[in-house]
């Protein structure tokens, strides 16, 4: 029993990065008109669409701020 308990314990510290990589990488809902709105900035304000989505990927925006 001890050790089923050990590998329970083990297989759950070792899900636990990838588990948090992959709800990181999950858009939230906003995600999507944000980045169209950053698109849209692109074509009229490139500079200005660069600094908004350098801002938003430090405050966590993932993979559609890049």
């Amino acid at each position: 029993m001890r050790a089923l308990i050990l590998f329970a314990l083990a297989a759950a510290a070792l899900a636990a990065p990838a588990m948090a990589a992959a709800a990181a990488a999950t858009p939230r809902d906003d995600d999507g008109d944000r980045y169209r709105q950053c698109l849209d900035l692109a074509q009229s304000n490139p500079a200005q669409a660069v600094e908004r989505a350098s801002e938003w990927r430090a405050n966590g925006g993932g993979i559609p701020a890049r």
